[in-house]
């Protein structure tokens, strides 16, 4: 951003880097906490649980969620200097967020910063005020994604009322919701296989989900131009046919399946 890289470390400091030759132009440390020893080791562990989040950047400031420490902490891009954050409090509401239990700093969208967790908010950066999507559990699951000005999470429940004991990532889908400041969930779709709920790609016309094996979501259409040449080829091959109907098939695209 700007000819600089910006780089949290998740070991009580972060820095920026020259782009072009990757000298150190600044770096800033913080107060590291939530940090306990294991009894009868000596081992150093944190008392709480987060996945490493990326810096985010927005109007001259780095956002950044780290490992070492529950909070969410800001710096001036241009020197580093630490920034002091009001404490995020749900709208309308007098109860503060747990920030301790947000987990993935996934960006800005629309001048609205997106953090997932056991619920997921988005903050209003003017005034630092979160608003809590419906139905937004993600801190079992993975990272969400922006795509056309739409957030797509893999929530770890429907949050659907006929839903039986408590909510985990096999009962998940993927949810989707308008951009900031509607907010509003526009779907809710189920996965196709077990344990689909990992860290959200969107790459052209397709989604990929990646947990310990990678799924690929994709239209019709998208998978019509990938088999076009081969199933326009002549003499026709039975196995490109055999693999375009299986794969329309196992798809619920009966009608396709039969060409």
């Amino acid at each position: 951003q700007g000819g600089a890289v910006y780089a949290q470390t998740n070991i009580g400091a972060v820095a920026s880097l020259s782009a072009v030759t990757g000298d150190v132009l600044w770096l800033s440390r913080y107060p590291r906490v939530g940090m306990r020893q294991q009894q009868n080791t000596g081992v150093m562990d944190y008392t709480f649980s987060r996945a490493a989040n990326w810096p985010v950047f927005w109007k001259g400031r780095i956002y950044i969620l780290p490992q070492d420490r529950p909070d969410l902490l800001a710096f001036e891009a241009s020197g580093g200097r630490a920034v002091s954050l009001p404490p995020l409090r749900v709208f309308k509401e007098e109860r503060p967020v747990e920030v301790r239990e947000l987990h993935q700093l996934l960006g800005v969208l629309n001048d609205w910063l997106v953090i997932g967790g056991q619920l997921t908010h988005v903050v209003r950066l003017k005034d630092f005020t979160a608003f809590t999507l419906a139905a937004s559990d993600t801190h079992v699951s993975g990272r969400g994604a922006f795509h056309e000005g739409q957030v797509y999470l893999p929530v770890c429940s429907t949050g659907s009322l006929d839903d039986k004991g408590p909510p985990g990532p096999q009962t998940g889908a993927l949810a989707g919701y308008a951009a900031p400041p509607s907010l509003l969930c526009t779907g809710q779709f189920s996965w196709k296989g077990p344990a689909e709920y990992g860290n959200l790609l969107i790459a052209g016309d397709s989604l990929v989900v990646a947990t310990d094996k990678l799924s690929v979501y994709t239209g019709v259409e998208t998978i019509r131009r990938e088999y076009a040449q081969r199933l326009a080829a002549s003499p026709p091959r039975a196995d490109v046919l055999l693999e375009f109907g299986d794969s329309m098939r196992e798809n619920g695209r009966l009608e396709e399946a039969a060409e």
